[in-house]
């Protein structure tokens, strides 16, 4: 029923104006309530679909661009994971670098926020799973397998370290998520589990 609405020109706009008032906790109920729509994939085709998909996206990755509180970027990633089990948002995001740098970030920054890291490394996965095209906009961006590689290196020798619980999930979550992504961008082509 909600798909039948207008319900996009207005999350356009009310992401618009939570962003120019800095507003990231109403940001991230905005995007929970998108990354929750984006699960399903009848509505996955309809949001990249609507006309306003590229302005929604615009507002979705400006946020990332802001000191952006965990839950907003939590909120991100998931919407663009969630997203990313289409093809056509495959298609669509290999002509947005943007996006690809945002989750390169949180992974490369995984000491600042394992939680970030594990759910960055799991959207990348999922970008990259069955797309030559996202495979190939990886391996253009200068020294992205390389910084990949090198990370996932760095969180063995941390999962040696003594970490929280939790974070130490994080962390064996990302070096699952890396090796999978490894195992892409080296030409082999691993089973979604």
């Amino acid at each position: 029923a909600i798909l039948k609405t207008d319900f996009v020109s207005r999350m356009v706009s009310i992401l618009e104006r939570l962003l120019k008032k800095k507003d990231l906790v109403k940001f991230s109920c905005a995007l929970r309530f998108l990354s929750d729509l984006a699960a399903f994939k009848e509505s996955r085709s309809f949001l990249l679909h609507h006309p306003l998909f590229s302005d929604l996206m615009e507002y979705v990755l400006s946020a990332g661009d802001l000191d952006a509180n965990n839950e907003a970027m939590e909120e991100i990633l998931l919407f663009l994971r969630n997203m990313s089990f289409s093809q056509d948002m495959k298609t669509y995001l290999s002509s947005k670098n943007e996006a690809l740098q945002v989750l390169l970030n949180q992974i490369y920054n995984f000491s600042s926020s394992p939680k970030m890291a594990s759910c960055a490394a799991n959207a990348l996965w999922v970008l990259l799973y069955k797309s030559q095209k996202m495979k190939a906009c990886v391996k253009t961006l200068d020294g992205a397998n390389e910084r990949l590689l090198g990370t996932e290196a760095e969180l063995a020798l941390l999962g040696r370290k003594e970490l929280g619980a939790q974070d130490a999930a994080y962390v064996r979550e990302t070096q699952s998520n890396l090796h999978q992504v490894s195992a892409i961008l080296q030409g082999g082509q691993q089973d979604l589990e």
